[in-house]
């Protein structure tokens, strides 16, 4: 009689979530990078690289094909009852970088509404499902922010690291929503940038 011996499977998704919780524990955001790889930024769809308009122009899109953006007060956030994106002028941001990063936040927000990608944006603060829909927003923020050669602002990471790392401790975002959390941002981000 031959004797089997049981190997352990590989789990990608255990050990991608293991690195994140990881980074995460060390006041990394592990989607964010602080530098530009040298890679021209492009276009998903037509693969054309991007002139560094085509990057800012990404504020049309919220006038063509999205939320109205409006600029005033000290608040920073998307309405999607009035589907409009709020921000303060760019002048009260400390670079442009914190500037771009907050709007990508903020328009990746917006790609929740019913009649775009239609995700559950009825959360209210300190819920999981809050906390899951500002995990997509920051990662679709980040990947924005790449491909338009925008050094993301790091300073808000650790607050943000802390929350998420109280979701996944208690259990509230369950491996398999994290990466739900990653397909979501993608599908944003390229709802975007199909509109560029």
């Amino acid at each position: 009689m031959r004797r089997t011996r049981k190997t352990k499977r590989f789990n990608a998704a255990h050990e991608v979530y293991e690195r994140i919780v990881s980074a995460l524990r060390s006041g990394v955001a592990p989607w964010k990078k602080p530098w530009v790889d040298g890679m021209a930024p492009m276009n998903v769809v037509t693969k054309r690289s991007y002139n560094g308009f085509n990057c800012f122009s990404l504020n049309l899109v919220c006038i063509e094909h999205g939320p109205s953006l409006l600029h005033g007060g000290d608040e920073a956030y998307y309405s999607p009852t009035k589907d409009i994106v709020c921000l303060p002028p760019m002048s009260q941001f400390k670079n442009a970088e914190s500037y771009y990063g907050t709007l990508f936040h903020e328009l990746v927000h917006s790609t929740g509404q019913k009649t775009r990608l239609d995700r559950d944006m009825n959360g209210v603060f300190g819920t999981p499902s809050y906390a899951f829909e500002e995990l997509i927003a920051e990662i679709g923020s980040s990947v924005l922010c790449n491909d338009c050669g925008v050094c993301p602002d790091l300073g808000n990471s650790a607050a943000y690291c802390d929350s998420w790392l109280k979701c996944f401790a208690d259990g509230t975002i369950k491996k398999k929503q994290m990466l739900s959390a990653f397909s979501k941002a993608w599908s944003a981000v390229k709802f975007i940038q199909r509109r560029c």
